[in-house]
Protein backbone atom coordinates (compact mmCIF):
# COMPACT_ATOMS: atom_id res chain seq x y z
CA UNK A 1 0.00 0.00 0.00
CA UNK A 2 1.35 3.68 -1.07
CA UNK A 3 2.51 6.11 1.66
CA UNK A 4 1.71 9.45 0.59
CA UNK A 5 2.57 12.78 2.59
CA UNK A 6 1.14 15.48 1.28
CA UNK A 7 2.60 18.53 2.54
CA UNK A 8 0.35 22.06 1.71
CA UNK A 9 2.88 24.67 2.35
CA UNK A 10 1.44 28.65 2.93
CA UNK A 11 4.47 30.84 2.82
CA UNK A 12 2.98 34.39 3.23
CA UNK A 13 4.01 37.35 4.41
CA UNK A 14 0.42 39.27 6.39
CA UNK A 15 0.99 42.99 5.35
CA UNK A 16 0.46 44.24 1.63
CA UNK A 17 1.63 47.59 0.59
CA UNK A 18 0.11 50.46 -1.37
CA UNK A 19 0.74 49.70 -5.26
CA UNK A 20 2.47 53.28 -5.95
CA UNK A 21 5.08 54.34 -4.97
CA UNK A 22 6.40 51.58 -3.42
CA UNK A 23 9.23 52.14 -1.22
CA UNK A 24 11.70 49.35 -0.51
CA UNK A 25 13.21 48.67 2.82
CA UNK A 26 15.12 45.55 4.19
CA UNK A 27 13.09 42.75 4.89
CA UNK A 28 14.47 41.96 7.84
CA UNK A 29 15.63 45.60 9.19
CA UNK A 30 17.95 44.77 12.01
CA UNK A 31 20.65 43.41 9.89
CA UNK A 32 22.34 43.80 6.99
CA UNK A 33 24.16 40.71 7.19
CA UNK A 34 21.06 38.96 7.84
CA UNK A 35 19.50 40.38 4.70
CA UNK A 36 22.34 40.10 2.60
CA UNK A 37 22.37 35.81 3.75
CA UNK A 38 18.41 36.00 2.89
CA UNK A 39 19.14 37.13 -0.81
CA UNK A 40 22.34 34.89 -1.32
CA UNK A 41 20.59 31.92 0.00
CA UNK A 42 17.13 31.83 -1.17
CA UNK A 43 17.46 33.57 -4.24
CA UNK A 44 20.48 34.24 -6.12
CA UNK A 45 20.93 30.03 -6.52
CA UNK A 46 17.13 29.98 -8.10
CA UNK A 47 17.92 33.27 -10.68
CA UNK A 48 21.53 32.39 -12.05
CA UNK A 49 20.64 34.41 -16.04
CA UNK A 50 19.35 37.36 -16.96
CA UNK A 51 16.59 35.17 -18.64
CA UNK A 52 15.41 33.82 -15.52
CA UNK A 53 15.41 37.14 -13.70
CA UNK A 54 13.51 38.37 -16.27
CA UNK A 55 11.22 35.91 -16.48
CA UNK A 56 10.94 36.08 -12.79
CA UNK A 57 10.27 39.90 -13.15
CA UNK A 58 7.59 39.33 -15.75
CA UNK A 59 5.62 36.84 -13.59
CA UNK A 60 6.21 39.13 -10.47
CA UNK A 61 2.33 38.99 -10.41
CA UNK A 62 -1.40 37.97 -9.13
CA UNK A 63 -1.94 36.21 -11.77
CA UNK A 64 -0.46 32.87 -12.16
CA UNK A 65 0.51 32.58 -15.80
CA UNK A 66 3.27 30.75 -17.46
CA UNK A 67 3.98 27.31 -15.56
CA UNK A 68 7.49 28.38 -14.11
CA UNK A 69 9.38 24.88 -13.54
CA UNK A 70 11.08 24.85 -16.78
CA UNK A 71 12.52 27.98 -16.25
CA UNK A 72 13.08 28.32 -12.81
CA UNK A 73 13.62 24.88 -11.21
CA UNK A 74 14.87 23.81 -7.84
CA UNK A 75 18.70 23.48 -7.39
CA UNK A 76 17.98 19.15 -6.20
CA UNK A 77 18.02 16.98 -9.29
CA UNK A 78 15.09 14.16 -9.97
CA UNK A 79 12.67 16.19 -8.18
CA UNK A 80 9.28 14.98 -9.72
CA UNK A 81 7.17 18.31 -10.02
CA UNK A 82 3.39 18.99 -10.62
CA UNK A 83 1.83 22.90 -10.50
CA UNK A 84 -1.93 23.42 -10.24
CA UNK A 85 -3.15 26.94 -10.57
CA UNK A 86 -6.34 28.53 -8.66
CA UNK A 87 -7.93 31.91 -9.41
CA UNK A 88 -9.48 33.89 -7.11
CA UNK A 89 -12.45 31.97 -6.71
CA UNK A 90 -11.57 28.27 -6.90
CA UNK A 91 -11.29 27.75 -10.28
CA UNK A 92 -8.36 25.84 -11.76
CA UNK A 93 -6.29 26.94 -15.05
CA UNK A 94 -6.36 24.77 -17.56
CA UNK A 95 -2.99 23.89 -18.71
CA UNK A 96 -3.15 25.50 -21.75
CA UNK A 97 -3.78 29.20 -20.23
CA UNK A 98 -0.88 31.20 -20.64
CA UNK A 99 0.33 34.86 -20.28
CA UNK A 100 -0.12 34.94 -24.54
CA UNK A 101 -3.69 34.23 -23.53
CA UNK A 102 -4.33 36.51 -20.11
CA UNK A 103 -1.84 39.08 -21.48
CA UNK A 104 -1.50 42.25 -18.59
CA UNK A 105 -3.91 44.77 -19.98
CA UNK A 106 -7.11 46.05 -18.99
CA UNK A 107 -8.86 44.31 -21.64
CA UNK A 108 -7.50 40.70 -21.60
CA UNK A 109 -9.75 38.14 -20.05
CA UNK A 110 -9.06 37.18 -16.47
CA UNK A 111 -8.27 40.54 -16.00
CA UNK A 112 -11.27 42.44 -16.40
CA UNK A 113 -12.68 42.28 -12.59
CA UNK A 114 -12.63 43.83 -9.19
CA UNK A 115 -13.09 42.52 -5.17
CA UNK A 116 -13.24 39.66 -4.01
CA UNK A 117 -13.77 38.45 -8.12
CA UNK A 118 -10.66 39.78 -9.15
CA UNK A 119 -8.30 37.38 -11.38
CA UNK A 120 -11.47 35.04 -11.47
CA UNK A 121 -12.56 33.11 -15.04
CA UNK A 122 -15.79 33.70 -14.07
CA UNK A 123 -15.69 37.44 -15.03
CA UNK A 124 -15.93 36.30 -18.71
CA UNK A 125 -19.30 34.93 -17.46
CA UNK A 126 -20.23 38.60 -16.24
CA UNK A 127 -19.83 41.39 -18.41
CA UNK A 128 -21.42 44.29 -17.39
CA UNK A 129 -22.23 45.83 -20.48
CA UNK A 130 -22.90 44.89 -24.34
CA UNK A 131 -19.70 45.39 -25.17
CA UNK A 132 -18.26 43.87 -22.46
CA UNK A 133 -19.96 40.55 -23.23
CA UNK A 134 -19.08 41.01 -27.40
CA UNK A 135 -15.26 41.62 -26.28
CA UNK A 136 -15.97 38.70 -24.17
CA UNK A 137 -16.66 36.15 -27.18
CA UNK A 138 -14.07 37.64 -29.19
CA UNK A 139 -11.69 36.50 -26.38
CA UNK A 140 -12.66 33.20 -25.97
CA UNK A 141 -13.05 33.12 -30.41
CA UNK A 142 -9.21 35.07 -30.68
CA UNK A 143 -7.37 33.59 -27.80
CA UNK A 144 -8.21 30.04 -26.75
CA UNK A 145 -7.48 26.32 -28.50
CA UNK A 146 -9.81 23.75 -28.95
CA UNK A 147 -10.89 21.60 -26.31
CA UNK A 148 -10.65 25.07 -24.25
CA UNK A 149 -12.88 26.93 -26.88
CA UNK A 150 -15.29 24.34 -26.97
CA UNK A 151 -15.94 23.80 -23.61
CA UNK A 152 -16.05 27.70 -22.67
CA UNK A 153 -18.65 28.15 -25.46
CA UNK A 154 -20.73 25.29 -24.03
CA UNK A 155 -21.09 26.74 -20.60
CA UNK A 156 -21.50 30.09 -22.07
CA UNK A 157 -24.93 28.54 -24.12
CA UNK A 158 -25.39 26.21 -20.98
CA UNK A 159 -25.66 29.85 -18.68
CA UNK A 160 -27.47 31.63 -21.04
CA UNK A 161 -30.17 28.90 -21.05
CA UNK A 162 -30.58 29.00 -17.29
CA UNK A 163 -31.16 32.75 -16.58
CA UNK A 164 -33.75 32.30 -19.68
CA UNK A 165 -31.73 33.64 -22.58
CA UNK A 166 -29.88 36.37 -20.68
CA UNK A 167 -25.92 36.55 -20.81
CA UNK A 168 -25.94 38.68 -17.33
CA UNK A 169 -27.04 37.48 -14.23
CA UNK A 170 -27.72 40.62 -11.77
CA UNK A 171 -30.70 40.34 -9.31
CA UNK A 172 -31.43 39.59 -7.09
CA UNK A 173 -28.17 38.80 -5.14
CA UNK A 174 -29.09 35.07 -4.78
CA UNK A 175 -29.68 34.50 -8.13
CA UNK A 176 -26.21 35.58 -8.90
CA UNK A 177 -24.22 33.90 -6.29
CA UNK A 178 -25.96 30.86 -7.69
CA UNK A 179 -24.64 31.66 -10.96
CA UNK A 180 -21.04 31.66 -9.38
CA UNK A 181 -21.30 28.66 -7.82
CA UNK A 182 -22.46 26.63 -10.86
CA UNK A 183 -19.88 27.64 -13.05
CA UNK A 184 -17.02 26.88 -10.68
CA UNK A 185 -18.25 23.74 -9.92
CA UNK A 186 -19.01 22.86 -13.70
CA UNK A 187 -15.43 24.58 -14.69
CA UNK A 188 -13.90 22.19 -11.86
CA UNK A 189 -15.00 19.12 -12.87
CA UNK A 190 -13.70 19.32 -16.00
CA UNK A 191 -9.89 20.84 -15.27
CA UNK A 192 -9.62 20.10 -11.24
CA UNK A 193 -10.62 16.23 -11.98
CA UNK A 194 -8.15 16.61 -15.21
CA UNK A 195 -5.39 17.83 -12.57
CA UNK A 196 -6.58 14.80 -10.23
CA UNK A 197 -6.22 12.16 -12.71
CA UNK A 198 -2.60 13.48 -14.12
CA UNK A 199 -1.55 13.72 -10.43
CA UNK A 200 -2.70 10.22 -10.16
CA UNK A 201 -1.05 8.84 -13.69
CA UNK A 202 2.26 10.20 -11.83
CA UNK A 203 1.83 8.44 -8.79
CA UNK A 204 1.32 5.52 -10.58
CA UNK A 205 4.21 5.60 -12.91
CA UNK A 206 6.85 6.69 -10.64
CA UNK A 207 6.11 4.58 -8.25
CA UNK A 208 5.47 8.14 -5.81
CA UNK A 209 5.51 7.33 -2.11
CA UNK A 210 4.66 10.89 -0.73
CA UNK A 211 3.26 13.72 -2.04
CA UNK A 212 4.36 17.33 -0.75
CA UNK A 213 1.95 20.16 -1.43
CA UNK A 214 3.16 23.71 -1.66
CA UNK A 215 0.49 26.39 -1.74
CA UNK A 216 1.59 30.16 -0.81
CA UNK A 217 0.28 32.73 1.26
CA UNK A 218 -0.81 36.49 1.29
CA UNK A 219 0.91 39.26 -0.44
CA UNK A 220 3.63 36.18 -2.42
CA UNK A 221 3.62 37.62 -6.35
CA UNK A 222 3.59 34.27 -8.58
CA UNK A 223 7.44 34.15 -9.22
CA UNK A 224 8.10 34.35 -5.43
CA UNK A 225 6.18 31.31 -4.91
CA UNK A 226 7.87 29.46 -6.62
CA UNK A 227 11.36 30.50 -5.49
CA UNK A 228 10.20 29.63 -1.73
CA UNK A 229 8.64 26.64 -3.30
CA UNK A 230 12.31 25.66 -4.21
CA UNK A 231 13.45 26.08 -0.90
CA UNK A 232 10.73 23.72 0.30
CA UNK A 233 11.66 21.15 -2.23
CA UNK A 234 15.49 21.31 -1.51
CA UNK A 235 15.18 21.61 2.29
CA UNK A 236 13.38 18.11 1.88
CA UNK A 237 16.35 16.86 -0.09
CA UNK A 238 18.53 17.93 2.60
CA UNK A 239 16.81 16.63 5.37
CA UNK A 240 15.91 13.09 3.90
CA UNK A 241 19.48 13.00 2.95
CA UNK A 242 18.90 9.45 0.64
CA UNK A 243 18.13 10.01 -3.22
CA UNK A 244 15.62 7.15 -3.28
CA UNK A 245 13.52 8.79 -0.29
CA UNK A 246 13.59 12.05 -2.31
CA UNK A 247 12.54 10.73 -5.85
CA UNK A 248 9.87 8.73 -4.16
CA UNK A 249 7.71 11.94 -3.38
CA UNK A 250 5.75 14.00 -5.74
CA UNK A 251 5.84 17.66 -5.42
CA UNK A 252 2.72 19.44 -6.52
CA UNK A 253 2.45 23.27 -6.07
CA UNK A 254 -0.65 25.69 -5.88
CA UNK A 255 -0.72 28.98 -6.89
CA UNK A 256 -3.19 31.25 -6.10
CA UNK A 257 -3.79 35.02 -6.56
CA UNK A 258 -3.20 35.92 -3.19
CA UNK A 259 -2.08 39.68 -3.97
CA UNK A 260 1.47 40.77 -5.29
CA UNK A 261 2.61 44.33 -3.56
CA UNK A 262 5.77 42.61 -2.64
CA UNK A 263 8.69 44.50 -4.37
CA UNK A 264 11.98 42.16 -5.27
CA UNK A 265 15.44 44.23 -7.21
CA UNK A 266 17.38 41.55 -8.95
CA UNK A 267 19.69 44.28 -9.64
CA UNK A 268 20.58 45.27 -6.19
CA UNK A 269 22.55 43.45 -3.90
CA UNK A 270 20.01 42.34 -1.64
CA UNK A 271 16.48 41.73 -2.45
CA UNK A 272 14.21 44.09 -0.53
CA UNK A 273 10.50 43.86 0.96
CA UNK A 274 8.34 46.51 2.02
CA UNK A 275 6.31 45.03 4.71
CA UNK A 276 4.61 48.39 6.16
CA UNK A 277 1.63 48.29 7.97
CA UNK A 278 -1.19 50.42 6.46
CA UNK A 279 -4.74 51.22 5.84
CA UNK A 280 -5.14 49.65 2.46
CA UNK A 281 -3.07 46.24 3.73
CA UNK A 282 -6.12 45.89 6.20
CA UNK A 283 -8.49 46.07 2.63
CA UNK A 284 -6.44 43.86 0.67
CA UNK A 285 -6.51 41.12 3.23
CA UNK A 286 -9.66 41.01 4.16
CA UNK A 287 -10.45 40.75 0.38
CA UNK A 288 -7.32 37.90 0.18
CA UNK A 289 -9.35 35.87 3.00
CA UNK A 290 -12.78 36.07 1.18
CA UNK A 291 -10.33 34.23 -1.87
CA UNK A 292 -9.58 31.93 0.84
CA UNK A 293 -12.48 30.46 1.81
CA UNK A 294 -13.86 30.10 -2.09
CA UNK A 295 -10.34 28.22 -2.63
CA UNK A 296 -10.25 26.14 0.50
CA UNK A 297 -13.13 23.52 -0.57
CA UNK A 298 -11.71 23.56 -3.77
CA UNK A 299 -8.53 22.29 -2.60
CA UNK A 300 -10.45 19.44 -0.22
CA UNK A 301 -12.47 18.30 -2.70
CA UNK A 302 -8.51 17.31 -4.83
CA UNK A 303 -7.36 15.92 -1.43
CA UNK A 304 -10.36 13.86 -1.11
CA UNK A 305 -10.23 13.03 -4.72
CA UNK A 306 -6.81 11.78 -4.86
CA UNK A 307 -7.96 8.94 -2.64
CA UNK A 308 -4.34 8.22 -0.89
CA UNK A 309 -4.58 6.44 1.89
CA UNK A 310 -1.13 6.86 3.29
CA UNK A 311 -0.43 9.91 6.12
CA UNK A 312 -0.57 13.31 5.02
CA UNK A 313 1.53 16.24 6.20
CA UNK A 314 0.80 19.99 5.80
CA UNK A 315 2.81 22.90 6.08
CA UNK A 316 1.68 26.72 6.59
CA UNK A 317 3.37 30.03 7.46
CA UNK A 318 1.49 32.91 8.45
CA UNK A 319 -1.75 33.72 6.72
CA UNK A 320 -1.64 30.18 5.03
CA UNK A 321 -2.84 29.05 7.74
CA UNK A 322 -6.18 30.03 6.75
CA UNK A 323 -5.85 27.97 3.89
CA UNK A 324 -4.61 24.70 5.88
CA UNK A 325 -7.37 25.21 8.77
CA UNK A 326 -10.29 25.99 6.19
CA UNK A 327 -9.65 23.14 4.38
CA UNK A 328 -9.64 20.66 6.86
CA UNK A 329 -12.13 22.31 9.43
CA UNK A 330 -15.32 24.04 8.37
CA UNK A 331 -14.89 27.93 9.09
CA UNK A 332 -18.20 28.50 10.21
CA UNK A 333 -17.60 30.80 13.06
CA UNK A 334 -14.89 32.71 11.10
CA UNK A 335 -17.39 33.69 8.41
CA UNK A 336 -19.84 33.99 11.08
CA UNK A 337 -22.91 34.23 9.32
CA UNK A 338 -24.97 36.18 12.27
CA UNK A 339 -22.75 39.50 11.30
CA UNK A 340 -22.03 38.81 7.58
CA UNK A 341 -25.51 36.77 6.50
CA UNK A 342 -25.42 37.43 2.76
CA UNK A 343 -25.65 35.49 -0.37
CA UNK A 344 -22.81 34.72 -0.92
CA UNK A 345 -21.85 33.51 2.40
CA UNK A 346 -24.37 31.46 2.94
CA UNK A 347 -23.40 29.64 -0.19
CA UNK A 348 -19.75 29.21 1.50
CA UNK A 349 -21.29 27.67 4.27
CA UNK A 350 -23.37 25.27 2.36
CA UNK A 351 -20.32 24.45 0.11
CA UNK A 352 -18.16 23.31 3.06
CA UNK A 353 -20.73 21.64 4.69
CA UNK A 354 -21.08 19.19 1.95
CA UNK A 355 -17.75 18.29 1.35
CA UNK A 356 -16.08 15.35 2.49
CA UNK A 357 -13.16 15.68 4.58
CA UNK A 358 -9.87 13.43 3.72
CA UNK A 359 -10.08 10.18 6.11
CA UNK A 360 -5.78 10.07 5.97
CA UNK A 361 -4.35 10.84 9.28
CA UNK A 362 -2.84 14.05 8.48
CA UNK A 363 0.39 16.37 10.24
CA UNK A 364 0.20 20.05 10.00
CA UNK A 365 2.87 22.55 10.82
CA UNK A 366 1.56 25.95 11.37
CA UNK A 367 4.78 28.09 11.52
CA UNK A 368 3.81 31.63 12.75
CA UNK A 369 -0.05 31.09 11.68
CA UNK A 370 -2.12 34.43 11.33
CA UNK A 371 -4.95 33.16 11.83
CA UNK A 372 -7.54 33.05 15.48
CA UNK A 373 -6.88 29.86 17.43
CA UNK A 374 -10.37 29.74 20.01
CA UNK A 375 -12.81 29.74 16.79
CA UNK A 376 -10.57 28.13 14.71
CA UNK A 377 -9.57 25.13 17.01
CA UNK A 378 -12.36 25.58 20.04
CA UNK A 379 -15.79 25.75 20.36
CA UNK A 380 -16.66 22.38 19.28
CA UNK A 381 -14.64 23.22 15.54
CA UNK A 382 -13.36 19.63 15.42
CA UNK A 383 -16.47 17.41 16.40
CA UNK A 384 -15.95 15.53 13.01
CA UNK A 385 -15.07 12.02 12.92
CA UNK A 386 -12.15 12.45 10.23
CA UNK A 387 -10.77 15.30 12.45
CA UNK A 388 -9.62 12.46 15.11
CA UNK A 389 -6.50 11.93 12.45
CA UNK A 390 -5.70 15.42 12.37
CA UNK A 391 -2.04 16.35 14.29
CA UNK A 392 -1.28 19.96 14.73
CA UNK A 393 2.27 21.68 15.41
CA UNK A 394 1.63 25.09 15.99
CA UNK A 395 4.69 27.04 16.13
CA UNK A 396 4.08 30.74 18.03
CA UNK A 397 6.54 33.78 18.25
CA UNK A 398 5.89 36.37 21.22
CA UNK A 399 8.28 38.76 19.52
CA UNK A 400 6.90 38.93 16.01
CA UNK A 401 5.84 42.30 15.57
CA UNK A 402 3.73 41.94 12.59
CA UNK A 403 1.37 39.01 14.05
CA UNK A 404 1.33 41.44 17.32
CA UNK A 405 0.04 44.12 15.48
CA UNK A 406 3.48 46.50 16.31
CA UNK A 407 3.58 49.88 14.99
CA UNK A 408 6.91 50.88 15.91
CA UNK A 409 7.31 49.65 20.01
CA UNK A 410 2.95 50.57 20.04
CA UNK A 411 0.77 48.00 19.40
CA UNK A 412 -2.30 48.80 17.79
CA UNK A 413 -5.27 48.81 20.11
CA UNK A 414 -7.86 46.08 19.55
CA UNK A 415 -5.29 44.29 17.56
CA UNK A 416 -7.63 41.54 16.24
CA UNK A 417 -9.67 44.47 14.65
CA UNK A 418 -6.80 45.26 12.77
CA UNK A 419 -5.90 43.68 9.41
CA UNK A 420 -7.46 40.27 10.22
CA UNK A 421 -7.31 38.61 13.81
CA UNK A 422 -3.86 36.87 13.87
CA UNK A 423 -3.43 36.44 17.38
CA UNK A 424 -2.21 32.94 17.34
CA UNK A 425 1.05 33.00 15.74
CA UNK A 426 1.60 36.25 17.87
CA UNK A 427 -0.09 34.29 20.75
CA UNK A 428 -1.20 38.20 21.47
CA UNK A 429 -3.52 38.11 24.95
CA UNK A 430 -2.49 34.61 25.49
CA UNK A 431 -4.26 33.06 22.70
CA UNK A 432 -2.57 30.24 22.80
CA UNK A 433 -3.22 29.46 26.23
CA UNK A 434 -6.71 29.87 25.89
CA UNK A 435 -6.92 28.06 22.25
CA UNK A 436 -5.81 25.01 24.60
CA UNK A 437 -7.98 25.73 27.30
CA UNK A 438 -10.77 25.64 24.41
CA UNK A 439 -9.52 22.79 22.97
CA UNK A 440 -9.35 20.60 26.43
CA UNK A 441 -13.15 22.03 27.42
CA UNK A 442 -14.94 21.18 24.38
CA UNK A 443 -13.19 18.72 22.43
CA UNK A 444 -10.74 16.97 25.39
CA UNK A 445 -10.39 13.24 23.48
CA UNK A 446 -8.04 15.95 20.78
CA UNK A 447 -5.64 17.62 22.93
CA UNK A 448 -3.27 14.99 22.46
CA UNK A 449 -3.21 15.90 18.98
CA UNK A 450 -2.11 19.39 19.81
CA UNK A 451 1.72 20.83 20.32
CA UNK A 452 2.64 24.12 20.51
CA UNK A 453 6.15 25.49 20.30
CA UNK A 454 7.47 28.90 20.74
CA UNK A 455 10.09 29.58 18.06
CA UNK A 456 10.47 33.47 19.40
CA UNK A 457 12.94 32.77 21.77
CA UNK A 458 15.94 33.07 18.95
CA UNK A 459 18.00 36.19 19.15
CA UNK A 460 18.21 35.97 15.31
CA UNK A 461 14.47 36.57 14.63
CA UNK A 462 14.21 39.57 12.57
CA UNK A 463 10.88 39.81 11.10
CA UNK A 464 7.89 37.89 9.38
CA UNK A 465 8.67 36.91 6.34
CA UNK A 466 8.97 32.95 5.52
CA UNK A 467 12.52 33.17 4.44
CA UNK A 468 13.19 35.03 7.82
CA UNK A 469 11.89 32.01 10.21
CA UNK A 470 14.21 29.73 7.88
CA UNK A 471 17.23 31.08 8.91
CA UNK A 472 15.56 30.43 12.76
CA UNK A 473 17.67 28.02 14.91
CA UNK A 474 14.02 27.05 16.28
CA UNK A 475 12.00 26.78 12.57
CA UNK A 476 15.40 25.00 11.51
CA UNK A 477 15.04 22.00 13.82
CA UNK A 478 11.42 21.95 13.72
CA UNK A 479 11.10 21.59 9.92
CA UNK A 480 13.98 19.17 10.09
CA UNK A 481 12.08 16.67 12.64
CA UNK A 482 8.82 17.51 10.48
CA UNK A 483 9.98 16.43 7.06
CA UNK A 484 11.85 13.38 9.12
CA UNK A 485 8.99 12.23 11.24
Amino acid sequence: MKSVVLVLFFASSIFAVAQDPIRSEPICRKCKKQQDLIHQTHFLPYLQTDFQRSFATNNWTEVCFNNLDSVLPPLAKNANIFSVRYDALGCVYPKFMTSDMLGLGPQSIGLRDWNMYKYSFYKLFYPKSESDRVRMRQDIETNLPSPGKEFLTSLLAERRNHNGGSDNATTPDSIRVDDIFRFVNSWNDKYQSEAIEEIRKVVDEKKIKKIVFFFPGFNVPYALAQIQANNIIDAYKHELNYDQLFEDILFVKLFWPSFAYKESRFTEHSSKFNNDINIKSMIYFTNARNRVYSIGFQIRKLIYSLKFSGTIDIIGHSSGSDLISVTLIDPIKKINLKRYDTAFNRALVRNYKNTPLPSNRIKTFLNAPSIPGIITFGENQMDRPEQRNYHWLVGFNNSDKVLQKMKGRRQLENPSNWFGNTNLGGNVNDEVWKTISSIKSSNPDILNNFRFVELGKQKDTFGHDFFCYMNQIGFKAEFGRFIAD
